[in-house]
Protein backbone atom coordinates (compact mmCIF):
# COMPACT_ATOMS: atom_id res chain seq x y z
CA UNK A 1 0.00 0.00 0.00
CA UNK A 2 1.71 3.26 -1.54
CA UNK A 3 1.88 6.32 1.29
CA UNK A 4 -1.61 8.00 0.14
CA UNK A 5 -3.25 5.49 0.01
CA UNK A 6 -2.56 4.13 3.70
CA UNK A 7 -2.87 7.62 5.17
CA UNK A 8 -6.27 7.57 3.19
CA UNK A 9 -7.47 4.55 4.74
CA UNK A 10 -6.32 5.81 8.30
CA UNK A 11 -8.73 8.72 8.00
CA UNK A 12 -11.34 7.12 6.78
CA UNK A 13 -11.09 4.63 9.14
CA UNK A 14 -11.31 7.25 12.03
CA UNK A 15 -14.27 9.51 10.24
CA UNK A 16 -16.12 5.56 9.72
CA UNK A 17 -15.22 4.91 13.27
CA UNK A 18 -16.53 8.22 14.90
CA UNK A 19 -19.97 8.23 12.87
CA UNK A 20 -20.42 4.44 14.29
CA UNK A 21 -19.75 5.85 17.77
CA UNK A 22 -22.76 8.99 17.46
CA UNK A 23 -25.04 6.19 15.58
CA UNK A 24 -24.70 3.77 18.66
CA UNK A 25 -25.24 6.49 21.10
CA UNK A 26 -29.32 5.90 21.38
CA UNK A 27 -28.07 2.06 21.84
CA UNK A 28 -26.16 2.79 24.64
CA UNK A 29 -28.80 0.54 26.89
CA UNK A 30 -28.40 -2.50 24.43
CA UNK A 31 -26.46 -5.24 25.82
CA UNK A 32 -23.09 -4.86 24.99
CA UNK A 33 -23.91 -1.06 24.27
CA UNK A 34 -21.14 0.76 26.14
CA UNK A 35 -18.08 -1.08 25.38
CA UNK A 36 -19.00 -0.45 21.74
CA UNK A 37 -18.76 2.75 22.07
CA UNK A 38 -15.34 2.16 24.01
CA UNK A 39 -13.75 0.17 21.05
CA UNK A 40 -15.18 2.52 18.95
CA UNK A 41 -12.75 5.20 20.86
CA UNK A 42 -9.62 3.08 20.95
CA UNK A 43 -9.90 2.28 17.39
CA UNK A 44 -10.25 6.26 16.63
CA UNK A 45 -7.32 6.59 19.16
CA UNK A 46 -5.44 3.96 17.17
CA UNK A 47 -6.14 5.48 13.49
CA UNK A 48 -5.14 8.97 15.22
CA UNK A 49 -1.89 7.57 16.69
CA UNK A 50 -1.23 5.98 12.82
CA UNK A 51 -1.40 9.30 11.48
CA UNK A 52 0.83 10.90 13.94
CA UNK A 53 3.26 8.19 13.76
CA UNK A 54 3.45 8.85 9.99
CA UNK A 55 3.93 12.43 10.43
CA UNK A 56 6.65 12.59 12.94
CA UNK A 57 10.00 13.77 12.27
CA UNK A 58 12.34 11.36 13.70
CA UNK A 59 12.89 7.94 15.03
CA UNK A 60 12.04 9.09 18.67
CA UNK A 61 8.39 10.59 17.75
CA UNK A 62 7.74 8.09 15.67
CA UNK A 63 8.04 5.40 18.54
CA UNK A 64 5.98 7.51 21.04
CA UNK A 65 3.15 7.07 18.87
CA UNK A 66 3.56 3.93 18.19
CA UNK A 67 4.15 2.91 21.49
CA UNK A 68 0.23 4.80 22.16
CA UNK A 69 -1.11 2.26 19.85
CA UNK A 70 -0.29 -0.64 22.06
CA UNK A 71 -3.33 0.69 24.28
CA UNK A 72 -5.99 0.30 21.87
CA UNK A 73 -4.29 -2.86 19.79
CA UNK A 74 -4.49 -4.95 23.46
CA UNK A 75 -7.97 -3.21 24.70
CA UNK A 76 -10.01 -3.77 21.42
CA UNK A 77 -9.99 -7.80 22.19
CA UNK A 78 -11.02 -7.30 25.58
CA UNK A 79 -14.02 -5.14 25.05
CA UNK A 80 -14.95 -7.79 22.12
CA UNK A 81 -14.71 -10.19 24.98
CA UNK A 82 -17.21 -8.32 27.25
CA UNK A 83 -19.67 -7.81 24.44
CA UNK A 84 -19.69 -10.70 23.33
CA UNK A 85 -20.43 -12.37 26.70
CA UNK A 86 -22.99 -9.85 27.30
CA UNK A 87 -24.63 -10.97 23.63
CA UNK A 88 -24.49 -14.15 24.56
CA UNK A 89 -26.14 -13.19 27.97
CA UNK A 90 -23.47 -15.07 30.21
CA UNK A 91 -23.08 -14.18 33.97
CA UNK A 92 -22.27 -10.37 34.45
CA UNK A 93 -19.84 -10.43 37.70
CA UNK A 94 -18.02 -13.58 36.63
CA UNK A 95 -17.69 -11.12 33.10
CA UNK A 96 -16.56 -7.91 34.89
CA UNK A 97 -13.59 -10.21 36.93
CA UNK A 98 -12.44 -11.71 33.52
CA UNK A 99 -12.37 -8.26 31.92
CA UNK A 100 -10.55 -6.85 35.00
CA UNK A 101 -8.48 -9.93 35.08
CA UNK A 102 -7.12 -9.20 30.97
CA UNK A 103 -6.74 -5.68 31.42
CA UNK A 104 -3.91 -6.06 34.24
CA UNK A 105 -2.49 -7.98 31.51
CA UNK A 106 -2.92 -5.60 29.19
CA UNK A 107 -1.97 -2.61 31.52
CA UNK A 108 1.29 -4.19 32.04
CA UNK A 109 2.35 -5.32 28.88
CA UNK A 110 1.81 -1.35 28.03
CA UNK A 111 3.41 0.04 31.19
CA UNK A 112 6.28 -2.32 30.03
CA UNK A 113 6.47 -0.73 26.41
CA UNK A 114 6.22 2.76 28.12
CA UNK A 115 8.87 2.59 30.75
CA UNK A 116 11.71 0.25 28.27
CA UNK A 117 13.32 3.70 26.90
CA UNK A 118 15.90 1.48 25.25
CA UNK A 119 13.51 -1.70 24.26
CA UNK A 120 16.11 -4.31 25.53
CA UNK A 121 13.24 -5.93 27.64
CA UNK A 122 10.51 -5.67 25.34
CA UNK A 123 11.90 -5.35 21.35
CA UNK A 124 15.50 -6.23 20.35
CA UNK A 125 16.27 -3.27 17.40
CA UNK A 126 13.74 -0.37 16.62
CA UNK A 127 13.88 1.05 12.63
CA UNK A 128 12.07 2.70 10.63
CA UNK A 129 10.31 1.44 7.45
CA UNK A 130 9.30 3.19 4.26
CA UNK A 131 5.89 3.83 3.22
CA UNK A 132 6.31 5.70 0.05
CA UNK A 133 7.42 9.00 0.89
CA UNK A 134 7.17 8.68 5.04
CA UNK A 135 8.34 6.56 7.29
CA UNK A 136 6.75 4.13 9.92
CA UNK A 137 8.72 1.97 12.69
CA UNK A 138 9.77 -1.39 12.41
CA UNK A 139 10.32 -3.57 15.34
CA UNK A 140 11.88 -6.89 16.31
CA UNK A 141 10.23 -8.19 19.11
CA UNK A 142 11.47 -10.25 22.50
CA UNK A 143 10.19 -13.40 23.69
CA UNK A 144 8.70 -11.51 26.30
CA UNK A 145 6.64 -9.43 23.86
CA UNK A 146 5.98 -12.28 21.93
CA UNK A 147 4.26 -13.90 24.99
CA UNK A 148 1.87 -10.80 25.94
CA UNK A 149 1.27 -10.91 21.70
CA UNK A 150 0.54 -14.04 22.45
CA UNK A 151 -1.82 -14.18 25.13
CA UNK A 152 -3.60 -11.48 23.14
CA UNK A 153 -4.20 -13.44 20.14
CA UNK A 154 -5.32 -16.37 22.17
CA UNK A 155 -8.14 -14.00 23.35
CA UNK A 156 -9.18 -13.66 19.81
CA UNK A 157 -9.02 -17.08 18.43
CA UNK A 158 -10.99 -18.12 22.45
CA UNK A 159 -13.48 -15.36 20.93
CA UNK A 160 -14.04 -16.44 17.82
CA UNK A 161 -14.56 -20.19 18.10
CA UNK A 162 -16.79 -19.63 20.80
CA UNK A 163 -18.99 -17.26 18.51
CA UNK A 164 -18.39 -19.95 15.83
CA UNK A 165 -19.93 -22.25 17.47
CA UNK A 166 -23.06 -20.02 19.26
CA UNK A 167 -23.70 -19.63 15.47
CA UNK A 168 -23.76 -22.99 13.67
CA UNK A 169 -26.59 -23.64 17.14
CA UNK A 170 -28.25 -20.28 16.69
CA UNK A 171 -32.04 -20.44 15.87
CA UNK A 172 -33.05 -19.01 12.23
CA UNK A 173 -34.64 -15.74 13.73
CA UNK A 174 -30.45 -14.70 15.21
CA UNK A 175 -28.02 -16.94 12.97
CA UNK A 176 -27.70 -13.45 11.12
CA UNK A 177 -26.78 -11.47 14.10
CA UNK A 178 -24.86 -14.38 15.61
CA UNK A 179 -22.48 -14.63 12.20
CA UNK A 180 -21.96 -10.53 11.96
CA UNK A 181 -20.64 -10.55 15.49
CA UNK A 182 -18.25 -13.65 14.57
CA UNK A 183 -17.17 -11.78 11.77
CA UNK A 184 -16.67 -8.75 13.86
CA UNK A 185 -14.12 -10.95 16.00
CA UNK A 186 -12.44 -12.88 13.34
CA UNK A 187 -11.65 -9.86 10.46
CA UNK A 188 -8.90 -8.48 13.02
CA UNK A 189 -7.72 -11.80 13.90
CA UNK A 190 -7.43 -12.40 9.77
CA UNK A 191 -5.00 -9.16 9.47
CA UNK A 192 -2.83 -10.58 12.68
CA UNK A 193 -2.32 -13.80 11.27
CA UNK A 194 -1.81 -11.76 7.58
CA UNK A 195 1.03 -9.91 8.52
CA UNK A 196 3.14 -12.95 9.37
CA UNK A 197 2.86 -14.62 5.45
CA UNK A 198 1.61 -11.71 3.61
CA UNK A 199 3.52 -8.28 2.52
CA UNK A 200 0.02 -7.13 2.04
CA UNK A 201 -1.60 -7.37 5.22
CA UNK A 202 1.38 -5.65 6.92
CA UNK A 203 1.26 -2.66 4.72
CA UNK A 204 -2.17 -1.98 5.75
CA UNK A 205 -3.31 -0.42 9.20
CA UNK A 206 -4.69 -2.34 11.88
CA UNK A 207 -7.42 0.28 12.21
CA UNK A 208 -8.87 -0.45 8.85
CA UNK A 209 -9.26 -3.97 9.76
CA UNK A 210 -10.70 -2.86 13.49
CA UNK A 211 -12.95 -0.60 11.71
CA UNK A 212 -14.60 -3.11 9.44
CA UNK A 213 -15.12 -5.40 12.74
CA UNK A 214 -16.46 -2.47 14.10
CA UNK A 215 -19.11 -1.93 11.44
CA UNK A 216 -19.78 -6.01 11.83
CA UNK A 217 -20.44 -5.41 15.24
CA UNK A 218 -22.51 -1.88 14.89
CA UNK A 219 -25.07 -4.00 12.96
CA UNK A 220 -25.10 -7.30 14.73
CA UNK A 221 -25.74 -5.70 18.25
CA UNK A 222 -28.04 -2.72 17.12
CA UNK A 223 -29.19 -2.33 13.47
CA UNK A 224 -29.92 -5.67 12.43
CA UNK A 225 -32.69 -6.18 14.80
CA UNK A 226 -34.23 -2.54 13.20
CA UNK A 227 -33.25 -3.61 9.40
CA UNK A 228 -34.70 -7.14 9.95
CA UNK A 229 -37.81 -7.17 12.70
CA UNK A 230 -38.87 -3.41 12.33
CA UNK A 231 -39.71 -3.56 8.50
CA UNK A 232 -42.21 -7.02 8.95
CA UNK A 233 -43.45 -5.05 11.96
CA UNK A 234 -44.37 -1.44 9.86
CA UNK A 235 -47.55 -2.69 7.92
CA UNK A 236 -49.29 -3.32 11.14
CA UNK A 237 -47.78 -0.22 12.40
CA UNK A 238 -48.81 2.26 9.96
CA UNK A 239 -52.65 1.12 10.96
CA UNK A 240 -52.22 2.60 14.45
CA UNK A 241 -50.10 5.29 14.45
CA UNK A 242 -52.00 6.84 17.30
CA UNK A 243 -52.28 3.87 19.57
CA UNK A 244 -49.38 3.06 21.68
CA UNK A 245 -46.71 0.83 19.67
CA UNK A 246 -44.42 -1.75 21.64
CA UNK A 247 -41.74 -4.10 19.24
CA UNK A 248 -39.76 -6.93 21.14
CA UNK A 249 -37.33 -9.54 19.51
CA UNK A 250 -37.40 -13.27 19.76
CA UNK A 251 -35.91 -12.84 23.34
CA UNK A 252 -38.21 -10.48 24.94
CA UNK A 253 -35.78 -7.45 24.61
CA UNK A 254 -37.84 -4.00 23.71
CA UNK A 255 -36.59 -3.12 20.13
CA UNK A 256 -38.59 0.15 20.00
CA UNK A 257 -41.35 1.76 22.53
CA UNK A 258 -43.04 5.16 21.52
CA UNK A 259 -44.10 7.64 23.85
CA UNK A 260 -47.86 6.92 23.64
CA UNK A 261 -46.94 3.72 24.48
CA UNK A 262 -45.42 4.81 27.88
CA UNK A 263 -48.08 7.07 28.43
CA UNK A 264 -50.68 4.64 28.45
CA UNK A 265 -49.09 2.11 30.85
CA UNK A 266 -47.97 4.49 33.16
CA UNK A 267 -51.07 4.32 35.33
CA UNK A 268 -50.85 0.18 35.46
CA UNK A 269 -46.59 0.27 35.54
CA UNK A 270 -45.15 3.75 37.24
CA UNK A 271 -41.55 3.34 35.81
CA UNK A 272 -43.04 2.41 32.57
CA UNK A 273 -41.76 5.89 31.07
CA UNK A 274 -38.44 4.95 31.56
CA UNK A 275 -38.70 2.20 29.08
CA UNK A 276 -36.39 1.80 25.91
CA UNK A 277 -34.39 -0.33 23.49
CA UNK A 278 -32.55 -2.78 25.10
CA UNK A 279 -34.84 -3.14 28.23
CA UNK A 280 -36.36 -6.55 28.51
CA UNK A 281 -39.95 -6.52 28.64
CA UNK A 282 -40.48 -8.61 31.32
CA UNK A 283 -38.79 -6.28 33.68
CA UNK A 284 -41.77 -3.68 33.45
CA UNK A 285 -44.90 -6.33 32.04
CA UNK A 286 -44.46 -8.48 35.09
CA UNK A 287 -45.28 -6.26 37.42
CA UNK A 288 -49.38 -5.71 35.76
CA UNK A 289 -51.06 -9.81 36.52
CA UNK A 290 -53.14 -9.16 33.22
CA UNK A 291 -49.74 -7.77 31.12
CA UNK A 292 -47.89 -11.00 32.72
CA UNK A 293 -50.14 -13.41 31.77
CA UNK A 294 -50.15 -12.31 27.90
CA UNK A 295 -46.27 -12.04 28.09
CA UNK A 296 -46.96 -16.17 28.86
CA UNK A 297 -50.02 -16.25 26.01
CA UNK A 298 -49.66 -18.18 23.34
CA UNK A 299 -48.94 -16.44 19.90
CA UNK A 300 -52.10 -14.44 20.07
CA UNK A 301 -53.39 -12.22 23.29
CA UNK A 302 -55.79 -9.63 23.71
CA UNK A 303 -57.02 -8.06 26.67
CA UNK A 304 -59.27 -5.16 28.27
CA UNK A 305 -57.76 -3.13 31.17
CA UNK A 306 -58.96 -0.74 34.11
CA UNK A 307 -56.96 1.25 36.45
CA UNK A 308 -57.45 2.44 39.71
CA UNK A 309 -58.83 5.91 38.30
CA UNK A 310 -61.09 3.93 36.07
CA UNK A 311 -58.50 4.40 32.68
CA UNK A 312 -59.42 2.18 30.12
CA UNK A 313 -57.31 0.14 27.56
CA UNK A 314 -56.80 -3.02 24.73
CA UNK A 315 -53.95 -4.09 24.75
CA UNK A 316 -52.80 -6.68 21.98
CA UNK A 317 -50.14 -8.89 21.14
CA UNK A 318 -48.96 -10.20 17.48
CA UNK A 319 -46.49 -12.33 16.61
CA UNK A 320 -43.99 -10.16 13.52
CA UNK A 321 -43.66 -13.64 10.97
CA UNK A 322 -41.33 -13.24 8.22
CA UNK A 323 -41.33 -16.24 5.83
CA UNK A 324 -42.49 -18.65 8.46
CA UNK A 325 -39.89 -17.48 10.88
CA UNK A 326 -40.76 -15.48 14.06
CA UNK A 327 -39.09 -12.61 15.10
CA UNK A 328 -40.69 -11.19 17.72
CA UNK A 329 -43.91 -9.59 18.70
CA UNK A 330 -45.72 -6.37 18.13
CA UNK A 331 -47.65 -4.66 20.89
CA UNK A 332 -50.59 -2.28 20.51
CA UNK A 333 -52.28 -0.31 22.83
CA UNK A 334 -55.57 1.89 22.43
CA UNK A 335 -57.33 4.18 24.77
CA UNK A 336 -61.15 2.81 25.26
CA UNK A 337 -61.63 5.08 28.06
CA UNK A 338 -63.92 7.68 26.56
CA UNK A 339 -65.17 4.96 24.82
CA UNK A 340 -66.11 3.02 27.38
CA UNK A 341 -67.43 5.85 28.98
CA UNK A 342 -69.83 7.11 26.32
CA UNK A 343 -71.37 3.42 25.74
CA UNK A 344 -71.72 2.80 29.56
CA UNK A 345 -73.69 5.90 29.45
CA UNK A 346 -75.78 4.94 26.77
CA UNK A 347 -76.18 1.69 28.07
CA UNK A 348 -77.26 3.17 31.31
CA UNK A 349 -79.31 5.76 29.31
CA UNK A 350 -80.81 2.93 27.13
CA UNK A 351 -81.58 0.14 30.08
CA UNK A 352 -82.38 1.98 33.25
CA UNK A 353 -84.45 4.71 34.83
CA UNK A 354 -82.80 7.90 35.15
CA UNK A 355 -83.77 8.22 39.42
CA UNK A 356 -84.16 5.21 40.44
CA UNK A 357 -81.28 3.10 38.38
CA UNK A 358 -83.99 0.12 38.07
CA UNK A 359 -84.23 -1.45 34.76
CA UNK A 360 -86.94 0.79 32.63
CA UNK A 361 -89.89 -0.33 31.38
CA UNK A 362 -89.02 -0.93 28.05
CA UNK A 363 -85.90 -2.91 28.99
CA UNK A 364 -87.71 -4.59 32.17
CA UNK A 365 -90.07 -6.37 29.78
CA UNK A 366 -87.01 -7.42 26.89
CA UNK A 367 -85.77 -8.99 30.20
CA UNK A 368 -88.53 -10.84 30.85
CA UNK A 369 -89.34 -11.74 27.26
CA UNK A 370 -85.83 -13.16 26.98
CA UNK A 371 -85.77 -15.07 29.82
CA UNK A 372 -89.41 -17.09 29.20
CA UNK A 373 -88.37 -17.38 25.66
CA UNK A 374 -84.54 -19.16 26.38
CA UNK A 375 -85.46 -20.78 29.76
CA UNK A 376 -87.08 -23.64 30.46
CA UNK A 377 -88.21 -22.87 34.08
CA UNK A 378 -91.15 -25.00 36.08
CA UNK A 379 -93.03 -21.93 36.82
CA UNK A 380 -92.40 -17.93 36.86
CA UNK A 381 -93.63 -14.91 38.55
CA UNK A 382 -94.19 -11.04 37.86
CA UNK A 383 -95.44 -8.17 40.20
CA UNK A 384 -96.33 -5.36 39.94
CA UNK A 385 -96.35 -3.02 42.49
CA UNK A 386 -97.66 0.30 43.23
CA UNK A 387 -97.38 2.71 46.16
CA UNK A 388 -100.28 3.44 47.77
CA UNK A 389 -101.82 7.15 47.26
CA UNK A 390 -98.66 8.32 46.01
CA UNK A 391 -100.16 11.33 44.76
CA UNK A 392 -101.09 12.59 48.08
CA UNK A 393 -97.64 12.32 48.58
CA UNK A 394 -96.29 14.90 46.55
CA UNK A 395 -98.99 16.96 47.02
CA UNK A 396 -98.75 17.29 50.73
CA UNK A 397 -95.04 16.70 50.82
CA UNK A 398 -93.97 17.94 47.78
CA UNK A 399 -92.55 16.08 44.45
CA UNK A 400 -88.60 16.14 45.93
CA UNK A 401 -89.79 13.84 48.50
CA UNK A 402 -91.85 12.32 46.07
CA UNK A 403 -88.37 11.60 44.43
CA UNK A 404 -87.35 10.47 47.73
CA UNK A 405 -90.00 8.25 48.41
CA UNK A 406 -89.61 6.67 44.71
CA UNK A 407 -85.77 5.86 45.53
CA UNK A 408 -86.34 4.53 48.86
CA UNK A 409 -88.94 2.35 47.56
CA UNK A 410 -86.87 1.50 44.34
CA UNK A 411 -83.88 0.25 46.35
CA UNK A 412 -85.98 -1.83 48.83
CA UNK A 413 -87.28 -3.91 45.64
CA UNK A 414 -83.54 -4.08 44.31
CA UNK A 415 -82.27 -5.68 47.88
CA UNK A 416 -85.84 -7.79 48.28
CA UNK A 417 -85.42 -9.46 44.72
CA UNK A 418 -81.50 -9.84 45.47
CA UNK A 419 -80.45 -12.82 43.38
CA UNK A 420 -83.69 -14.54 42.61
CA UNK A 421 -84.74 -12.07 40.27
CA UNK A 422 -84.82 -8.19 38.83
CA UNK A 423 -86.84 -5.67 39.18
CA UNK A 424 -87.89 -2.69 37.08
CA UNK A 425 -89.49 1.12 36.66
CA UNK A 426 -92.99 1.09 34.83
CA UNK A 427 -93.70 4.12 34.83
CA UNK A 428 -94.91 6.80 37.67
CA UNK A 429 -95.50 5.42 41.25
CA UNK A 430 -95.65 1.66 39.11
CA UNK A 431 -92.64 -0.87 39.84
CA UNK A 432 -92.54 -4.80 38.53
CA UNK A 433 -90.49 -7.66 39.86
CA UNK A 434 -89.89 -10.60 37.70
CA UNK A 435 -88.59 -14.15 39.42
CA UNK A 436 -87.83 -16.40 36.73
CA UNK A 437 -87.69 -19.57 38.78
CA UNK A 438 -90.51 -18.97 41.40
CA UNK A 439 -91.59 -21.75 43.49
CA UNK A 440 -94.83 -22.37 44.52
CA UNK A 441 -94.12 -19.52 47.91
CA UNK A 442 -91.89 -17.28 46.04
CA UNK A 443 -93.95 -15.07 44.57
CA UNK A 444 -95.67 -14.56 47.81
CA UNK A 445 -92.79 -14.34 50.12
CA UNK A 446 -91.19 -11.54 47.95
CA UNK A 447 -94.43 -9.80 47.74
CA UNK A 448 -95.20 -9.97 51.48
CA UNK A 449 -91.53 -9.02 52.62
CA UNK A 450 -92.01 -5.89 50.24
CA UNK A 451 -95.62 -5.18 51.76
CA UNK A 452 -94.01 -5.23 55.18
CA UNK A 453 -90.95 -3.72 54.34
CA UNK A 454 -92.54 -0.33 52.98
CA UNK A 455 -95.04 -0.39 55.93
CA UNK A 456 -92.30 -0.21 58.25
CA UNK A 457 -90.16 2.13 56.26
CA UNK A 458 -90.37 5.47 57.82
CA UNK A 459 -89.66 8.55 55.13
CA UNK A 460 -89.16 12.63 55.75
CA UNK A 461 -89.71 15.13 54.61
CA UNK A 462 -87.43 18.31 54.10
CA UNK A 463 -89.24 19.96 57.47
CA UNK A 464 -88.40 16.97 59.18
CA UNK A 465 -92.06 15.54 59.05
CA UNK A 466 -92.20 11.63 59.46
CA UNK A 467 -94.81 9.64 57.27
CA UNK A 468 -95.05 6.19 56.09
CA UNK A 469 -96.36 4.42 53.00
CA UNK A 470 -98.02 1.05 51.70
CA UNK A 471 -98.02 -1.03 48.94
CA UNK A 472 -100.46 -2.48 46.70
CA UNK A 473 -99.36 -5.65 44.37
CA UNK A 474 -100.83 -7.98 41.78
CA UNK A 475 -99.14 -11.12 40.17
CA UNK A 476 -99.31 -14.04 38.39
CA UNK A 477 -97.24 -17.18 38.83
CA UNK A 478 -97.57 -19.09 35.65
CA UNK A 479 -95.15 -21.51 33.34
CA UNK A 480 -97.83 -21.58 30.31
CA UNK A 481 -98.46 -17.82 29.25
CA UNK A 482 -95.03 -16.84 27.15
CA UNK A 483 -97.44 -13.50 25.87
CA UNK A 484 -95.52 -10.31 27.60
CA UNK A 485 -98.87 -8.63 27.41
CA UNK A 486 -100.93 -11.36 28.29
CA UNK A 487 -99.31 -11.64 31.61
CA UNK A 488 -99.03 -8.24 32.15
CA UNK A 489 -102.74 -7.85 31.61
CA UNK A 490 -103.46 -10.57 34.32
CA UNK A 491 -100.80 -8.68 36.80
CA UNK A 492 -102.88 -5.08 36.08
CA UNK A 493 -106.42 -6.92 36.82
CA UNK A 494 -104.94 -8.46 40.41
CA UNK A 495 -103.28 -5.13 41.53
CA UNK A 496 -106.52 -3.42 40.42
CA UNK A 497 -108.15 -6.16 42.72
CA UNK A 498 -105.36 -5.57 45.20
CA UNK A 499 -106.61 -1.61 44.96
CA UNK A 500 -110.66 -1.83 45.00
CA UNK A 501 -110.16 -4.26 47.98
CA UNK A 502 -108.47 -1.49 50.22
CA UNK A 503 -104.74 -1.17 49.35
CA UNK A 504 -101.66 -2.55 51.26
CA UNK A 505 -102.31 -5.95 49.70
CA UNK A 506 -101.23 -8.76 46.88
CA UNK A 507 -103.62 -10.25 44.96
CA UNK A 508 -101.42 -13.42 43.61
CA UNK A 509 -102.69 -15.40 40.70
CA UNK A 510 -101.63 -19.14 40.24
CA UNK A 511 -102.86 -19.47 36.50
CA UNK A 512 -102.62 -23.74 36.82
CA UNK A 513 -104.51 -23.93 39.92
CA UNK A 514 -106.85 -21.52 38.47
CA UNK A 515 -107.44 -20.27 42.08
CA UNK A 516 -107.05 -16.38 43.22
CA UNK A 517 -105.23 -15.59 46.57
CA UNK A 518 -106.57 -12.55 48.16
CA UNK A 519 -103.80 -11.73 51.41
CA UNK A 520 -103.36 -9.04 54.09
CA UNK A 521 -99.44 -9.51 54.81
Amino acid sequence: MVESEYRLALILSLFFVIALFLLSYQHFKVRGGRAFAIMTILISILSITSIAELLANNLTDKLFWRNIQQIPLYFVPITLFYIMSAFLKRDPKKTIRLVTLFSVFASVYVLLILTDPVHQLMRHDVYLVETGELMRVGVDATELNRLFSSGLTLLTFYLALTMLFKSIQARRSTKVQHWLIFTAIVLPLIHGIGTIFMDAFDNTPYAVSFSGGALALFYGLFRYRLMEIWPAASHLLYEHLNDGILVTDGNGEIIQVNQRMKRYLTPFITDMKQASSGDEIMRYFSRDHTLNRMLDAGERASEQIESDDHHHLTVEKLPIIERNDKLGYLWIVKDITDQFLKEEFLWKKATEDSLTGLYNRQFFFEQVEEKIASAELDQYCLLLLDIDFFKKVNDQYGHFTGDRVLEGFAELMRTTAGSEGFAGRIGGEEFAVFIPDAAASSGGRIGDHIMKEMREKPFEDEKGRIFYCTVSIGGVVTNSISNIDQLYQMCDRNLYESKNNGRDRMTLEFKEAKKVVDKKA
